[in-house]
């Protein structure tokens, strides 16, 4: 099936096991699968959307894993600058999606605004959750740092 024309082809899910990783191919007919929702490939991504393909639906799953070993990487290098004044000074919101359904209109969405990202997370529109996870992680390094100079000098003070 055409990936950009979903039109073309029938629903199929296709699985592929290699030596190291376990793979999933989705393709869906008219672009439509189960609730109204389409699976659409596009620029190496794929997309679930409407019916309509008028916006994104929420995707579930019980789990969501990335493939992030050293073997499909290259130009790999330590990520230096640190985060914890980025973290501090991107805001939050809660707010209601254009697309919410009728039954959901009371129920409000924690997240962030894509285009107010640092550019390390922020890309074409979309946030990447795998970079937000790494900028926590990193800002939880620079507060250990903090906490542990912190100590130091509690010590000293403590002892004269």
């Amino acid at each position: 099936m055409d990936v950009d024309n979903p039109s073309a082809g029938t629903s199929s899910i296709q699985m592929y096991k290699t030596p190291m990783f376990n793979m999933i191919q989705l393709e869906g007919a008219g672009g439509r699968q189960g609730h109204g929702s389409g699976i659409k490939g596009r620029d190496g991504f794929i997309e679930f959307r409407d019916a309509l393909d008028s916006s994104h639906i929420e995707l579930r799953a019980n789990n969501f894993r990335e493939v992030s070993s050293v073997e499909t990487k290259y130009d790999i290098h330590e990520f230096e600058p640190a985060v914890l004044d980025v973290i501090l000074d991107t805001p939050t919101y809660r707010f209601k999606r254009n697309n919410q359904v009728e039954s959901d209109q009371n129920y409000y969405f924690t997240g962030f605004i894509a285009e107010e990202m640092p550019p390390e997370i922020f890309h074409s529109g979309t946030i990447n959750l795998s970079a937000i996870c790494a900028f926590l992680w990193k800002g939880m390094q620079e507060q250990q740092e903090t906490i542990e100079e912190l100590k130091s000098e509690l010590e000293v003070i403590k002892n004269g």
